[in-house]
């Protein structure tokens, strides 16, 4: 027990291999990231109990680690946050799909539901305002449509009082030899790559290419 405790606890400590302010592209293996970040994130939040279901139609994404781990990690502290203690079983799906265009992820839970947006001004203001590494309550969705914006993609959020909530995510795809960069540098072939993705709001990211 205790070798097992002190592996889990090694493992967790580990700080990921790429850092988001370079951030290129890799092929990802997706069971490993989604088990690692869950095990994390049930620590963090308290729910041990809560289970992981996967449903993986492709195995591995060509994407930006440090990005990808960052939307995953506020996804899945949403989810264990709003669990609804009064149910017997607890658990979160995780859906991968890989697309002609894009990968779609989705990721659904029989919690509690989320409350109410109260306009979507507020969700925007949120959006603007959140800090990548802030995943507190009620903030990481916001968090995660800020990652995706930069990166082109997209989010969709259903959510039902007492039943759960289903987040779906697009992530486009990209060449393996993009990468992430400050935006203050210019293009080193010249040109932005992906499908159109503007400047982050702070000004820190665009999408480059080697070639």
């Amino acid at each position: 027990m205790v070798g097992g405790l002190i592996g889990t606890l090694r493992e967790l400590r580990d700080a990921p291999a790429f850092h988001p302010a370079f951030d290129q592209v890799v092929t990802i293996a997706v069971r490993p990231l989604l088990e690692k970040v869950f095990r994390w994130q049930q620590l963090m939040t308290g729910r041990p109990n809560v289970a992981l279901r996967l449903d993986l139609a492709c195995e591995a994404v060509d994407w930006f680690p440090a990005r990808l781990r960052n939307v995953v990690e506020n996804l899945f502290s949403n989810a264990l946050r709003y669990r609804d203690p009064v149910k017997a079983e607890s658990w979160v799906r995780v859906a991968v799909a890989a697309r002609a265009e894009d990968y779609e992820v989705r990721v659904s839970d029989n919690g509690m539901g989320l409350p109410a947006w109260h306009s979507a001004d507020e969700f925007e203001l949120l959006s603007r305002a959140a800090p990548v590494r802030d995943a507190g309550l009620g903030v990481g969705l916001p968090v995660v449509r800020l990652l995706l914006r930069q990166s082109g993609g997209t989010m969709t959020v259903t959510s039902d009082d007492g039943k759960g909530t289903e987040v779906v995510i697009t992530l486009p795809r990209y060449d393996r030899d993009d990468f992430l960069t400050p935006a203050r540098e210019v293009f080193r072939n010249g040109s932005r790559r992906g499908p159109g993705c503007p400047a982050a709001p702070d000004g820190s990211r665009v999408i480059e290419s080697r070639r």
